[in-house]
């Protein structure tokens, strides 16, 4: 294998770094269909809050997300994104998460949305990513939760 110049390990780090917060958005939206497209066809998750519980296949994951009941509003906050790049088609990176969760009943207060639940969680993900023909995929990710309020 040859060795990666510095603008094609960033370019890396950026594509994967983007799908963390492209996740993040589209659980937030509730946008299944975009969610489909962060994943390569036989990744695997596991969500923070039950993570020796594994999810296998792209449609699989999807169809899990599509499942979840209406009638909440979340905000999931990405930090701490450290990428590294294993070679031109394989990378593995960690980040933070947390996840901020209420009802959308009552209604919105107009200034201030939202009221949150008390119980707000801290967690982290581990990722493998691929290089698909699609583009950068996630090809596994594994959620924990660390903290809770």
């Amino acid at each position: 294998m040859s060795t990666l110049s510095d603008i094609e390990v960033l370019t890396i780090e950026r594509a994967c770094e983007r799908l963390i917060y492209e996740f993040a958005e589209a659980i937030d939206l509730r946008n299944d269909a975009h969610l489909d497209d962060l994943f390569s066809e036989e990744a695997t998750y596991a969500r923070p809050t039950a993570p020796n519980s594994v999810i296998t296949g792209r449609e699989v994951i999807r169809k899990t997300f599509e499942s979840r009941p209406g009638g909440r509003v979340t905000r999931h906050i990405c930090s701490n994104v450290r990428i590294t790049v294993d070679s031109a088609v394989r990378a593995h990176g960690v980040s933070r998460v947390v996840l901020i969760a209420g009802p959308t009943e009552p209604p919105a207060d107009p200034q201030f949305g939202f009221k949150a639940d008390a119980r707000q969680l801290i967690g982290e993900f581990d990722d493998e990513f691929v290089k698909t023909a699609a583009g950068w995929r996630f090809a596994s990710r594994r959620g924990r939760v660390i903290l809770h309020t």
